[in-house]
C-alpha cells in the first residue's frame, strides 16, 4: 500500500513538472475580438522540482512489470475470464437491491478509487474505499490485510450489508 502511495505522489508531481512546462511555453498571440490588447496571465511556476537523480529513480518505477504468476488463480491470464471479471465489476445485479456495483466505490473516473471520504455502498462504511492501483503486485488486501489473494478480496464486500449485501445465494 505503502509503495501504490508512493507511486501515485510521484506521478503527481510529474504531472505538476509536466503541467508547469507546458505553462512555460508562450500561448499563440489571439486577436482580441473588441480589439483591446490581449493580457496574458502570468505563469505558475512547478509545484515540485525533482533532481536529475530523483528523477531518475521515479522513471526507474515504470512501466509496471507483468504480474507475478498466481498459482491460486488458474484464470489469472485467460481473455474471457478477465472480460466476464470486468463485467461483473460494473454489474449492479450482485448487490441486494440491484444498485451498487464494485464500481461504486472503485470508480474508474478516480483512478478507482472514491472521491468521498466515507465509502457509501448499501449503507455508510467506516473509511475510505482504497484505489485499485495494481492490485495484481499487492501482497495483502484490505485496510488490515485480512486477504492474501486478490480473487478472495472480493467475497466480503459482496456479502457486506454496508456494501453490497447480496447473499451467496443472490450471486448465485
Amino acid at each position: 500500500m505503502r509503495r501504490a502511495l508512493l507511486v501515485l505522489l510521484i506521478i503527481a508531481g510529474l504531472a505538476a513538472c509536466e503541467r508547469a512546462q507546458e505553462d512555460r511555453e508562450p500561448p499563440a498571440e489571439r486577436p482580441a475580438a473588441t480589439g483591446e490588447p490581449v493580457v496574458t496571465p502570468a505563469r505558475a511556476e512547478p509545484i515540485v522540482q525533482f533532481t536529475p537523480e530523483e528523477l531518475e529513480a521515479i522513471l526507474r518505477l515504470s512501466p509496471v512489470p507483468p504480474a507475478p504468476p498466481d498459482p491460486t488463480n488458474r484464470w489469472a491470464n485467460d481473455e474471457l475470464a478477465a472480460a466476464f471479471g470486468h463485467h461483473l465489476f460494473f454489474d449492479t445485479r450482485l448487490s441486494a437491491n440491484d444498485t451498487v456495483s464494485c464500481a461504486t466505490c472503485h470508480d474508474p473516473n478516480h483512478g478507482f478509487g472514491d472521491p468521498m471520504p466515507i465509502a457509501a455502498g448499501l449503507g455508510l462504511g467506516t473509511r475510505h474505499s482504497i484505489a485499485l492501483v495494481n492490485p495484481a503486485h499487492h501482497p495483502w488486501f484490505n485496510w488490515d490485510g485480512r486477504a492474501d489473494t486478490l480473487w478472495s478480496q472480493a467475497v466480503r464486500p459482496l456479502t457486506k450489508d454496508t456494501e453490497m449485501g447480496a447473499t451467496p445465494e443472490h450471486i448465485a
